[in-house]
């Protein structure tokens, strides 16, 4: 029992951090207030529904399609959110690597254009695989240990 505790909790903290993300990353064109944030997390609220409930669809191509355009919005509000943070309290995993998440395009462009790389895609990289395990999997995350833990309290003593 405890161990299904722990890791709801986790799966709760993971969400969360998810959810706090998102908010920044909503509200980054306008600035946070009372009014913003309440918004943003009504949106992660309702993003999170849609990837939850398109997971277990997903064979449909419909329904994958969503659910690959959901994923994105949230990798991509989470990253926006996650850059001025990491900026601040890890410096040196975000290095060199532009605030705005527009500007990363130069790595495509080099790529495409056949030119050098930026220096920092190294760490756009890693950023962007943080933020996608943020998105992909706090959902996830939450559902099997919240589901693990009700089954644990439903069980009744032969």
């Amino acid at each position: 029992m405890i161990g299904e505790v722990f890791f709801f909790l986790l799966g709760l903290g993971v969400w969360l951090s998810n959810a706090i993300f998102t908010v920044l990353g909503v509200t980054t064109p306008v600035g946070v207030s009372p009014l913003t944030g309440l918004l943003g997390f009504v949106f992660h609220l309702l993003l999170s529904r849609a990837e939850l409930y398109l997971w277990h669809r997903w064979r449909d191509p419909w329904y994958l399609l969503l659910l690959v355009g959901c994923v994105l919005v949230d990798t991509g509000t989470t990253l926006a959110g996650l850059l001025p943070i990491a900026a601040k309290w890890f410096p040196v995993l975000v290095g060199k690597t532009p605030q705005n998440v527009l500007d990363w395009g130069q790595i495509l462009a080099a790529l495409v254009r056949n030119t050098v790389v930026p220096a920092w895609w190294p760490n756009a990289l890693l950023l962007l695989a943080i933020t996608f395990a943020f998105a992909l999997g706090s959902e996830r995350l939450l559902r099997k240990f919240y589901r693990g833990m009700i089954e644990t309290w439903q069980e009744r003593p032969a």
